[in-house]
């Protein structure tokens, strides 16, 4: 009896949001992500750019 119970408090709590039409959704900040992805994104690159320059001078450093 207690699954059937909890089943059906489920059931309701979903199908209660399916029918939920004053618009409570929150949507997520797109240009907000977008920005965030962008500057992420361009310091790996910054940092893969550091560590060429650094291993090209440790490298001429030894050779000669």
């Amino acid at each position: 009896m207690i699954v059937k119970t909890v089943l059906n408090k489920n059931f309701l709590k979903g199908y209660g949001s399916v029918l939920n039409l004053d618009g409570a959704k929150e949507w997520p900040d797109i240009s907000r992500e977008r920005q965030r992805d962008y500057e992420a994104l361009r310091g790996d690159w910054y940092n893969v750019g550091r560590n060429i320059r650094e291993g090209t001078r440790n490298f001429r450093r030894t050779r000669g």
